[in-house]
């Protein structure tokens, strides 16, 4: 148990649970998240969230970092506010970016389209899902079948597995882009040029804008390390 806002533990190790999961130790105490539940974690993710404990930092400094953060949010957010979480993801996916085209210039609405259109053939392969598409900011009304079927599929995923949807929807402002990456359909890297066409575009015109750099890296950075995440899972 962490009491203490300082590193005062001596040891910490993984110990297996009666079932395929594994929980963080410090000394002999389990590894707690904020709202005091335990954590159990694939072995992969344990080792992770173990390492990140090991070092020499004060316990505030140590919840921030990437998997130890990911976990608390798995386990104080989604665990206890699962249907909320699958209704955040529902709503993004009723205004979904690749069903909306900018109104000009041509060349962005024609590199959208190019971008948009394998994530809105894979919706319709994948989820059975044909999606309407506008332009500008004018609300494009889809068909109400849809949050059935993307609710079914988002169901299926452990408390991880939407953890990690979730965010990529919310960085990407996508669920199909999101969804895509997910699978392995698409390659990450395709993925986020396609989520930050448009900022993309506006740069080459008129070049970066010294506020904004910060936030698109750290947005990027996250992205790339909840896709790299997806393999501490098994």
């Amino acid at each position: 148990m962490i009491i203490k806002k300082v590193n005062n533990w001596k040891t910490v190790t993984i110990s297996k649970t009666r079932g395929s999961s594994y929980r963080v130790l410090l000394d002999n105490d389990h590894l707690l998240t904020d709202l005091g539940n335990i954590i159990d974690l694939p072995k992969k993710l344990a080792l992770s969230v173990a390492n990140e404990w090991r070092s020499n930092q004060d316990v505030e400094t140590i919840k921030k970092k990437f998997h130890t953060k990911f976990c608390f949010s798995v386990f104080d957010h989604t665990v206890p506010l699962r249907s909320k979480v699958l209704q955040t993801i529902l709503e993004y996916a009723d205004c979904d970016l690749v069903c909306y085209l900018a109104e000009n210039p041509i060349e962005l609405v024609e590199r959208q389209k190019k971008l948009f259109a394998r994530y809105i053939d894979w919706a319709d392969e994948f989820l059975g899902i044909k999606l309407r598409t506008g332009t500008g900011i004018k609300h494009v009304k889809q068909n109400s079948k849809n949050q059935v079927k993307i609710k079914r599929y988002l169901e299926k995923l452990n408390n991880f597995e939407l953890t990690i949807v979730y965010e990529l929807t919310n960085l990407t402002g996508s669920f199909f882009i999101a969804t895509a990456v997910f699978i392995g359909v698409v390659k990450a890297r395709d993925a986020w040029n396609a989520s930050v066409i448009e900022d993309t575009y506006r740069i080459e015109l008129w070049g970066e804008v010294e506020e904004e750099i910060a936030v698109s890296k750290n947005k990027r950075g996250y992205f790339f390390s909840f896709v790299k995440l997806m393999d501490k899972l098994g």
